[in-house]
């Protein structure tokens, strides 16, 4: 059974890490907010920062890859290929075809909340 709109609700909220910051730009929040609830207009939301989230993904996965060995570079492929796998089949599995619109939604920001989580860990690995 897929969670109620309270979940969807809390899922869209810009969940904050363990430091307090937010997971997600101020410019999300604001979006999501000003959305009023409308299923477009929320996934609109999700979409700009899912970009914004990707970029910042491929920007930091790049930086990073720059600073390993060559060992090191071929294992971090290995991973970010496995977990580019595992967040497209995990948020895939909240896509239920019976769930409607918010299923829809929940599955999408699956995506966007595992993606800006990976930058966060990533970016927690750069050597200074």
């Amino acid at each position: 059974m897929l969670p109620s709109i309270v979940a969807v609700a809390f899922l869209l909220s810009g969940v904050c890490i363990d430091d307090g910051a937010p997971l997600y730009s101020s410019r999300y929040a604001q979006c999501q907010d000003e959305s009023e609830g409308v299923d477009a207009a929320m996934q609109d939301c999700i979409a700009a920062e899912l970009e914004s989230q990707d970029a910042r993904l491929n920007a930091v996965y790049h930086t990073l890859a720059d600073s390993e060995s060559s060992l090191g570079r071929k294992k971090l492929v290995a991973a970010q290929s496995a977990w580019l796998k595992y967040r497209d089949a995990n948020c895939e599995f909240y896509a239920d075809p019976d769930g409607g619109t918010a299923a829809a939604l929940i599955a999408h920001d699956c995506v966007l909340r595992e993606t800006a989580e990976r930058v966060l860990e990533l970016d927690a690995l750069k050597q200074p």
